[in-house]
């Protein structure tokens, strides 16, 4: 057209590369009733329904003010306009039927919701088998996570992955024999500690910072004629409010305050009272009591063996005493006899009578002495 000496939009009538054009739109496309290509006064240059030409082609809305395809069906256009040079050439108008529109996409949807609802069905079929194998994975962590909690340090979690769940498992059974180790030196330090108490001559009540006695050795037991095991009256647990050592644990726990060889009288089971000597130690635990230690001390044999030192000192005293009364009295007979052998001497043979009677004197210094 631009190469003609007398340019017009007539010459697009004998071009039938164009009408071919046109005519595929409307083929090729599901939702375009006609194209057209019209000059500026709207006359139908070439049309995709060849007895249209030279018809003169209402106008219609543009496209682009569509705003929904319900409601009754309608055509809108799409227009390109041509120019030649600075005038208007002429205009190609597209018909789009709404209702075919709405066809198509209506078409296009389903289509796209049977792919979604396929892709969501293996999805899901996907998503239950790794969830199935995910959660057997788990179920056989938690169950060694409840083996650990009941106490079965040794037992391991069977679970071979390269995922992240093979390092879980992994790390649940480095744990496991960490707390396995733990508890083994612990047992182990326990074990040593209760048997240094109950080699201890003094009883010993260890306990917890609940006030519950965890711990009492052998000579705490003979003591107070009570187990730590005993069951019902035994001493595990918490004292009862009216025990004799329950006034020196409030002290202790409430007040921090820790006696020293405190008298207290304990009724034995066979009905009679012992008097012990009670220390209370406090185990710091920041701020709190982080549990108490009782220190229990039978005064009956310690008063047995006052009694008895007592006793060897009078004893003493008393064997000082007569030692000295023996050494006084020793004296002066030790003089008498010295004079009495003199007076012998003096005597010599005469007078028998006497030397009788000297003789009868020396024997009883002797028994003096």
């Amino acid at each position: 057209v631009a190469a003609s000496p007398t340019p017009s939009p007539a010459l697009l009538q004998q071009d039938p590369g164009i009408r071919a054009l046109l005519e595929g739109v409307v083929g090729y496309s599901h939702t375009v009733v006609y194209a057209a290509v019209v000059d500026p006064a709207d006359r139908i240059l070439v049309h995709s329904n060849p007895k249209l030409a030279g018809e003169t082609l209402p106008p219609r809305e543009s496209l682009e003010r569509l705003a929904s395809l319900f409601g009754q069906p309608e055509v809108y256009e799409a227009h390109v306009p041509m120019r030649l040079g600075e005038r208007p050439f002429g205009t190609v108008r597209v018909g789009v039927s709404t209702s075919l529109l709405k066809q198509a996409l209506t078409q296009a949807a389903l289509y796209s919701l049977a792919v979604a609802l396929v892709a969501l069905g293996v999805v899901v079929a996907v998503g239950l088998v790794v969830g199935h194998l995910l959660m057997q994975s788990l179920r056989k962590i938690a169950h060694g996570m409840d083996r650990l909690a009941r106490g079965e340090y040794g037992a391991t979690v069977d679970l071979t992955r390269d995922d992240e769940l093979g390092e879980i498992a992994a790390r649940v059974n480095q744990l496991g024999e960490r707390v396995h180790a733990e508890q083994s030196h612990w047992q182990s330090d326990r074990a040593r500690m209760e048997g240094i108490l109950d080699s201890l001559e003094d009883a010993m009540v260890v306990l917890n910072p609940e006030r519950e006695v965890v711990f009492c050795n052998q000579a705490a037991e003979g003591l107070l004629g009570q187990s730590l095991d005993s069951g019902e009256g035994g001493l595990a647990g918490l004292l009862p409010p009216d025990h004799p050592l329950a006034p020196v644990v409030t002290e202790l726990f409430d007040a921090s305050i820790e006696r020293r060889n405190a008298a207290v009288k304990v009724r034995c089971p066979d009905g009679q009272s012992r008097e012990l000597a009670v220390s209370s130690y406090r185990i710091p635990d920041g701020e709190r009591a982080g549990g108490g230690v009782l220190a229990l001390r039978n005064l009956e044999p310690v008063r047995a063996v006052h009694s008895l030192v007592t006793y060897s000192q009078k004893l003493a005293a008393l064997g000082r005493l007569t030692s000295g009364v023996a050494h006084e009295v020793k004296n002066p007979l030790n003089a008498m006899r010295i004079h009495l052998e003199l007076l012998k001497a003096r005597l010599g043979g005469s007078q028998p009578a006497v030397r009788e009677n000297l003789e009868v004197i020396a024997q009883e210094i002797v028994r003096l002495d």
